[in-house]
C-alpha cells in the first residue's frame, strides 16, 4: 500500500512524515528526491546549465536553489519548464523504489500532488493542513520574505482545496507531541480500513 501525504508549503508535511517514520511505515519524500537531482543528476544538472547558464550555480560549483527559486516564482513559463523535467524524474525514482519493495506500505510525500495529477495513483491520500497565519509565521522563520512566501502559495492549489480532496487530514495547529498522536491515531485507522 502507498499512501500519498500533501499539503500546501509550511503545513508540515515533513514533521508528519518524520512521525509516520516513527511509527513504523516506510518512507519517501519528493523534496528530497528532488534534492538528489540536484545534486547527483549530470543530465539535469547540464539541462539546467544550457538553459539558464552559469548564474544559478554557487561558487562552489553547485546549483544554487535560491538562484533558481528566484527565476521560477517570477516566471510562470520558467516553472513549467523545470516541473516538465523533475515531475517525471521524481516519479520514476520513487517508483523504481516502490518496485523493489513491493511487500513494503509507504507515506509518499508529495507537496504537488494535485498540481500532478498523481492523486488517483494511491491507496489513499492524506492532507496536513495549517492555519494560514501559522504557516506565514513558519515560513518566515525559514528566512522567506512576505514575497517569496505569496508568489511560492500562489503557485499551489489553496490548502483549504487539498484538504477537502484528500481522504483523511492531520490538522497541524498545535504542537509537534500533538501532530504525532494525530498520526498515531491515523496508522491505526489506516490500518483498520486499508490493511484486511
Amino acid at each position: 500500500m502507498i499512501i500519498a501525504l500533501t499539503g500546501g508549503i509550511g503545513s508540515g508535511k515533513s514533521a508528519a512524515l518524520q512521525a509516520f517514520a516513527e511509527l513504523g511505515w516506510k518512507t519517501l519524500s519528493a523534496d528530497q528526491i528532488c534534492h538528489d537531482i540536484y545534486r547527483d543528476d549530470l543530465d539535469f544538472i547540464d539541462q539546467l546549465y544550457q538553459h539558464w547558464g552559469d548564474t544559478i550555480f554557487s561558487m562552489k560549483g553547485v546549483i544554487d536553489r535560491k538562484a533558481v527559486a528566484k527565476i521560477i516564482f517570477t516566471q510562470p513559463d520558467e516553472l513549467k519548464w523545470l516541473n516538465s523535467l523533475l515531475h517525471p524524474m521524481i516519479r520514476q525514482v520513487a517508483d523504481k523504489q516502490f518496485t523493489a519493495t513491493p511487500e513494503d506500505d509507504y507515506i509518499f510525500e508529495v507537496p504537488l500532488l494535485y498540481e500532478c495529477g498523481w492523486e488517483k495513483d494511491f491507496s489513499a491520500v492524506i492532507c496536513v493542513w495549517s492555519e494560514a497565519s501559522l504557516i506565514r509565521k513558519r515560513l518566515l522563520n525559514r528566512g522567506l520574505n512576505d514575497d517569496e512566501i505569496s508568489r511560492r502559495m500562489a503557485n499551489q492549489l489553496p490548502a483549504d482545496q487539498k484538504l477537502e480532496r484528500a481522504d483523511f487530514a492531520l490538522i497541524n495547529n498545535g504542537s509537534l507531541a500533538n501532530l504525532y498522536a494525530q498520526c498515531e491515531i491515523l496508522t491505526n485507522q489506516i490500518k483498520g480500513k486499508l490493511w484486511k
